[in-house]
């Protein structure tokens, strides 16, 4: 099962069919990144949108060594341009991430209420101006008559707003060599726009005539050859940019009141076939997702052994349509295939990266991803783990929660995703419950926050030796990825009933009831207390409320399966103090809601 190898130390190898991918055995009860943690995250990010009130979008202000090695630009600022790609996933997880400041609770006013309604108010603010400055962005790159000649004489101006990927911040395409055309951005772009024109109507007329241009131009172009997602290889069909476009057409079907518009889109998307088609591999029950074709791959997919990338896992996360579709199906993230896809994933960058098996070894929990097995983009021309793919793992697996939540199943083929050559205890006692997918994303987040020695500043990439963070300092899709995922992990703890800041089932009472003695005591000293809930106080002690229903026998019969000795059933004396904790809560939930008013807060010495 293992194979030993001196290098100065004993190091452990995995068999190639084990992966390294360390699983937690239940949940954190505190998140991988803490509050503090997830606002200088949020701040970093915010810092790289709308740069200089350009409506631009800054891919990192860091140094690139990776590019003076592979490429000997020395450039101060190598990533410092707009990459339409780049742009519109990190607006999207904007949006996304900051739901939580769009929507202002009702209720009575206290102080805290009050502090953060004006916090609500000015992030509010803050992205729609961003996405309105975005849009003038955009505008400025169609209303351009000047080719830039990157891609032969006969691309004109308006072409070059869909095919150049990468743009200077005066609105110009980067007039260096790069690969071109890339047929990512304009689906991508679109979908950021309609989902922005959702969130502050007040733009839809600003922003739909944008996003209807590219979906226009998309109906036309699909077909046509790109550079992959990496700008490396070339092919006419990706799984990325496959995946992408439908699910642009499938949005702007849903989201045009043109009929005629709607029936275009769903034409063309019948017309590009199954997400999937050409995109499986393996044996029968073994089956994984291709980033290339499985069969009659293009050159430079052989060359550069492409079928296996990290560019999977991002076109799982952002690949499925955001609006309810029959239009484009995608495997449930559940799904055999999804899971098989993680696995192979992880049997090749725990072989690749020395520091996944180091980790492992160490007990740290998770697993890092990179890009390809044979990719050469890093220190000494060797690839790395990268951040925003190992984040972008850690929100698969929190979306796989939340469909367990809502009734899913998972396909037993996950189990094997966390098998480990040193033995079976990592993966024994997994279910395939919405907690054992929850600790399986805390483990990769809290291997990715392992290697962060800057504060909380996340790069490109990890050195697959030292594990320390490397190239790109600031990478705008890094923050992207990490805070899109901890606002997955904060959908998955809703939908199960939470691990903290909640109590979740039975086994939770005796914390009620100390939680409620220690209120008590704070309430009639008139303590002002500040606490902290993954929840609303609605839904604080809904989930263990709901265990406690019917008559005592019926409770009686209910509890056993949280009997620590696996007795059948409990005495009724246990029931009763059960039932007791019960009554306590809704005291504990009283006084809460009265510890927060301005009353109460007045009334403290």
């Amino acid at each position: 099962m293992l194979r030993a190898t001196v290098t100065g130390a004993l190091a452990l190898t995995y068999a190639s069919s084990e992966t390294c991918f360390l699983r937690l055995e239940k949940p954190l009860e505190e998140p991988p990144f803490s509050q503090a943690d997830e606002d200088g995250l949020l701040t970093h990010f915010g810092n790289n949108i709308n740069l200089n009130g350009t409506g631009a979008v800054i891919a990192s202000p860091g140094a690139c060594p990776a590019l003076v090695e592979c490429c000997n630009i020395m450039d101060k600022q190598p990533y410092g341009f707009h990459w339409t790609r780049d742009a519109s996933l990190s607006l999207l997880t904007y949006l996304e991430h900051s739901k939580q400041f769009l929507e202002v609770e009702e209720g009575e006013a206290s102080l805290l209420q009050t502090h953060r309604g004006k916090k609500q108010n000015t992030m509010r603010d803050e992205i729609e101006h961003s996405i309105d400055a975005f849009a003038g962005w955009v505008e400025g790159v169609h209303a351009r008559k000047m080719a830039a000649n990157n891609m032969g004489g006969s691309t004109s101006a308006a072409e070059e707003a869909y095919l150049e990927p990468k743009w200077t911040f005066d609105g110009e395409p980067y007039k260096g060599g790069w690969c071109r055309p890339q047929t990512d951005g304009p689906p991508l772009r679109a979908r950021l726009l309609m989902k922005a024109a959702k969130v502050f109507p007040n733009l839809k007329e600003r922003l739909w005539p944008l996003a209807k241009k590219d979906l226009d131009w998309l109906v036309d172009n699909f077909a046509m050859n790109s550079c992959d997602l990496w700008e490396e290889t070339r092919d006419d069909d990706f799984v990325w940019n496959r995946v992408v476009q439908l699910s642009a057409l499938a949005e702007g079907a849903d989201f045009t009141e043109n009929p005629n518009d709607k029936q275009r889109y769903l034409d063309a998307i019948q017309q590009k076939g199954e997400p999937l088609a050409n995109h499986i591999a393996g044996e029968s029950g073994e089956e994984y997702i291709t980033n290339c074709p499985a069969s009659n791959m293009g050159e430079d997919c052989v060359r550069y052994d492409k079928q296996l990338d990290g560019v999977l896992i991002l076109t799982l996360i952002h690949g499925h349509p955001m609006v309810a579709t029959d239009a484009v199906k995608l495997p449930s993230f559940l799904d055999a295939k999804v899971a098989n896809t993680v696995k192979q994933l992880c049997l090749v960058f725990c072989k690749s990266y020395p520091i996944n098996t180091q980790d492992t070894d160490a007990k740290v929990p998770g697993v890092l991803l990179g890009r390809y097995e044979l990719d050469h983009f890093g220190h000494q021309s060797q690839g790395n783990p990268w951040v925003l793919i190992t984040a972008s793992l850690a929100n698969l697996l929190y979306k796989a929660a939340a469909e367990v939540s809502q009734g899913g199943k998972a396909d037993p083929a996950w189990a094997n995703v966390f098998q480990n050559s040193k033995g079976d205890w990592w993966h024994s006692g997994w279910t395939g419950s919405a907690k054992d997918f929850i600790a399986a994303g805390d483990g990769v987040l809290k291997r990715l926050r392992h290697h962060m020695k800057d504060g909380m500043h996340l790069y490109e990439q990890i050195d697959k030796h030292s594990g320390e963070q490397w190239n790109a300092k600031d990478l705008t899709w890094s923050y992207a990825e990490v805070l899109g995922a901890m606002q997955s992990r904060r959908k998955a703890l809703k939908l199960c009933g939470g691990t903290s800041g909640s109590f979740t089932s039975l086994e939770d009472t005796d914390v009620v009831r100390r939680f409620v003695k220690l209120l008590d005591l704070l309430y009639d000293r008139r303590i002002k207390v500040v606490l902290s809930s993954a929840v609303p106080l609605e839904e604080l002690f809904d989930a263990i409320r709901d265990e406690v229903k019917g008559d005592m026998s019926d409770l009686a019969w209910r509890t056993a399966q949280y009997s620590a000795d696996g007795k059948a059933g409990l005495s009724p004396q246990a029931v009763g103090t059960l039932c007791e904790a019960i009554r306590a809560s809704e005291r504990a939930e009283s006084r809460l809601r009265e510890m927060r008013t301005r009353q109460y807060w007045q009334s403290c010495e």
